[in-house]
């Protein structure tokens, strides 16, 4: 069993084969796609009776809050309220989209007045802790949803104090992303899902380009060095550590393997094989892979589709999963859905929250915006999802067919079918940490005077464990 998987999962995975149990024996009333529709033949010698005409249902008013870019907004405003008012013509959905997202929900439930159904950004479980989404288990079970058809990992890292509290949309997680120009120019055979870390360190040594002068034309290697969790998350898992222990309730940050983990960030800086964030400057780093700056690179799912948007046309790029160092592994951070605690309609909202998360609908987020793929096997494993229209001006489509989808997005579900995509970073004070990680990474990953790798995890270790002292659960 791989060191990551929680003592909970277990306990999980056993109440979800329950679950599973009672979800057969319910019949479905919310409006989450089926994964099978099991038939039997009518029976012939007797004649069907004509349903009752059902009662008006009393009409509601439900509202639901999101983020994101205009364009993006545009696929709730003008695609999935329209279609849920088809099946559901007694729900209203009002659309709100805040300007200081986080801060306002929070404003917003404090005075009583939260929206209905909230897209999280990683912080279902913060919101969870603080009274501000509602568990949905008794929901789900009544709802007959099919919750067996999503990762496992997605109901761990939004499982609180043993209760589920959002159902993911689409995680996103580290990959690595290589320029197959400076490969073949190296003569050095491409990154798959069987690439270590330590051919990492040794290809981006290997594939610095410097000039006659010594000045480098191109790193070997570059990422964000502290701007998103999932990154370092990612970094610490495959070196086999972790935030948090396996109970989730002791900060581990200075154990051997996180420590290895930033020395082998140091090592890269400091041997000038990827590029720091002050070498950088004010370029990001998807603009300086994209402009054939650096040869590997540390990014997002998101990158399939952003970094089609900003690169040059002629200019090539493949993803594969994450190198193993000593465990196969990329964290995620989540985006999904959650009921607010204070909602007076939440079987309403929860139809809404099923009929956005269903397979039909993800697929259609997936196909216009593919930043992320969603974590619903019936949508990763559906060859439809090859199909990536894009929206125009705005997202890009793919222009080379399959060999495109294969070399910016089948890792991603050779990741979701490896089972090596983690989503226990989340925890109730990951925000109050947050911070402290990025210190850590930024001093550690400094160019001149860089901070020691195991006095920063010890120092950023003892601050994580007063934040749980002074949150206590």
């Amino acid at each position: 069993m791989s060191p990551h998987r929680i003592t909970r999962r277990a306990l999980l995975k056993a109440s979800a084969t329950a679950g599973a149990l009672l979800l057969a024996a319910c019949g479905p009333r919310a409006l989450d796609t089926p994964v099978t529709q099991p038939t039997t033949p009518p029976d012939t010698t007797a004649p069907t009776p004509v349903p009752a005409t059902p009662a008006p249902k009393e009409p509601v008013k439900i509202s639901m809050s999101t983020f994101g870019a205009p364009f993006e907004q545009k696929l709730y405003t003008d695609y999935y309220i329209p279609r849920f008012k088809d099946v559901a013509p007694h729900i209203e959905v009002e659309f709100l989209a805040p300007a200081d997202y986080i801060a306002d929900i929070v404003r917003l439930s404090a005075a009583g007045e939260p929206p209905d159904v909230i897209r999280h950004v990683g912080t279902q479980l913060e919101w969870a802790f603080a009274g501000i989404v509602a568990p949905l288990d008794d929901l789900m079970a009544a709802a007959g949803f099919h919750a067996d058809d999503f990762y496992p990992e997605t109901w761990v890292g939004s499982t609180f104090k043993g209760e589920i509290y959002a159902v993911s949309q689409s995680p996103n997680f580290l990959g690595l992303w290589f320029n197959p120009e400076a490969f073949d120019e190296a003569g050095l055979p491409y990154p798959d899902n069987d690439y270590t870390f330590d051919r990492l360190m040794a290809d981006a040594q290997a594939l610095t380009k410097k000039d006659a002068s010594g000045n480098v034309e191109r790193y070997g290697f570059v990422q964000d060095w502290a701007a998103a969790p999932f990154i370092i998350g990612t970094w610490v898992y495959s070196h086999g550590g972790r935030l948090l222990d396996e109970a989730g309730t002791k900060p581990v940050f200075d154990s051997p393997e996180v420590i290895e983990a930033l020395k082998n960030m140091q090592t890269l800086i400091k041997e000038g094989w990827a590029a720091s964030t002050a070498v950088m400057g004010g370029v990001g780093s998807i603009a300086w892979f994209t402009q054939g700056k650096a040869a590997l690179f540390g990014q997002g799912t998101h990158m399939a589709s952003i970094g089609t948007a900003q690169a040059d046309p002629d200019f090539r790029f493949i993803g594969t999963t994450w190198p193993k160092a000593k465990v196969k592994a990329a964290v995620g951070t989540d985006v999904g859905f959650c009921l607010a605690a204070g909602s007076k309609h939440k079987p309403e909202a929860f139809d809404y929250l099923s009929f956005m998360l269903n397979k039909e609908n993800l697929l259609e987020y997936w196909q216009q915006l593919w930043v992320a793929l969603p974590a619903r096997k019936s949508v990763f494993n559906d060859p439809a999802i090859k199909n990536i229209k894009g929206i125009p001006e705005f997202s890009p489509s793919l222009t080379r067919g399959e060999q495109e989808f294969k070399e910016k997005c089948q890792w991603q579900i050779d990741a979701y079918n490896m089972g090596m995509v983690y989503l226990d970073w989340n925890s109730p004070w990951l925000a109050k940490m947050n911070p402290i990680i990025q210190e850590t990474i930024e001093a550690v990953t400094l160019e001149t005077a860089p901070a020691n790798p195991a006095e920063a995890c010890k120092t950023a270790n003892e601050k994580f464990l007063q934040i749980i002292r002074d949150n206590p659960i």
